[in-house]
């Protein structure tokens, strides 16, 4: 499959690895991610055919204008992403709920570990990965960080989900508070 140009190649790489996007019908994308100078991601997943519903306190390029720490209640979907949103919400408890929930089958996660001054209040470290995996029964597909010159590292994880369990939440000292707050989080406060 050839990657859209609304996509950029990293994200592209997590969404296409192992199983890629077969049998994936719906999806939920924390935030509206977007190209400089390219139309939403969320086009490039319409055009494929997948249901798409983006979440992003901007409302922005279709996206709902949801708090994600509030319940979201919008079902299940077969994949949820989140490439670079979590670490902009104040609270990680509630966001983290609403990423497991919805997620029916596949799980891909892209978040900053350490670098990117300015952006972000949390960085989730692998450690929080293995945790939020084994706790509400996922299987890690596979982690693993990539440097992004100049800005820094991240890491970046696809999970499947084996099971139904109840929510539970890593230890939060997993998860690394960079700043108390950045210019993409007035919002989230």
């Amino acid at each position: 499959m050839t990657r859209p140009p609304e996509i950029t190649p990293l994200p592209w790489d997590l969404l296409t690895r192992g199983e890629g996007l077969d049998g994936i019908e719906s999806m939920l994308e924390l935030g509206n991610k977007k190209s400089p100078g390219q139309k939403p991601y969320k086009v490039a997943f319409q055009r494929m055919g997948i249901r798409h519903v983006s979440v992003d306190l901007n409302g922005q390029d279709g996206a709902l204008e949801l708090d994600l720490r509030e319940p979201l209640k919008l079902g299940r979907f077969d994949m949820v992403t989140n490439f670079g949103t979590s670490e902009h919400v104040s609270e990680q408890e509630p966001v983290w709920r609403n990423i497991i929930e919805a997620t029916g089958k596949v799980l891909i996660s892209m978040t900053p570990i350490r670098g990117w001054s300015n952006h972000g209040i949390w960085y989730p470290t692998q450690e929080f990965y293995h945790q939020l995996a084994e706790l509400n029964d996922f299987h890690i597909e596979f982690i693993e960080n990539h440097t992004w010159k100049p800005r820094g590292t991240l890491c970046c994880v696809r999970m499947h989900r084996h099971g139904e369990v109840p929510f539970a939440m890593p230890d939060q000292r997993l998860i690394t508070r960079v700043a108390a707050s950045d210019p993409y989080t007035k919002s989230y406060g």
